[in-house]
């Protein structure tokens, strides 16, 4: 008999409302999702504009998606619970190499990583995900 998994658990419920919300809210397309791979490792590396992309990029696979995130968002109890539930894994982005490192323990384990490589925080100006004007008018 499998063990179960809480963490598992909780991702796949909060997948599902939150992949819900993304469709309803944001009328989220995905084109090209029978090209990503049902099995094995790869990276997603998405342009990250505000906390929105985070839950919109698990929209593109039904599989478990790790995200590397900020090792501040563990910085409480809850927030290591919450986030380490979310699929994510903490990197010291300050660390040269432990961030590539902890990325490919991931992919090692045959998992989906999502790596956000411009991350920075947001500001007024690039919280949008949804933009109708052109980048250059920005």
């Amino acid at each position: 008999m499998k063990r179960f998994d809480g963490q598992l658990a909780f991702y796949r419920f909060a997948r599902a409302v939150l992949v819900g919300l993304c469709y309803l809210l944001f009328r989220v397309k995905v084109i090209g999702r029978e090209r990503m791979p049902r099995t094995g490792p790869y990276i997603v590396a998405p342009t990250h504009r505000s906390i929105v992309d985070i839950p919109i990029t698990a929209t593109i696979t039904r599989r478990r998606i790790r995200y590397m995130g900020k090792q501040e968002l563990w910085s409480t109890r809850f927030g290591a619970w919450l986030f380490s539930s979310l699929g994510g894994f903490p990197v010291d982005r300050g660390a040269g190499t432990g961030a590539v490192r902890a990325a490919l323990a991931r992919l090692t384990e045959g998992e989906p990583v999502v790596v956000f490589p411009r991350a920075r925080g947001g500001t007024a100006e690039r919280s949008s995900i949804c933009t109708t004007a052109p980048p250059s008018s920005r």
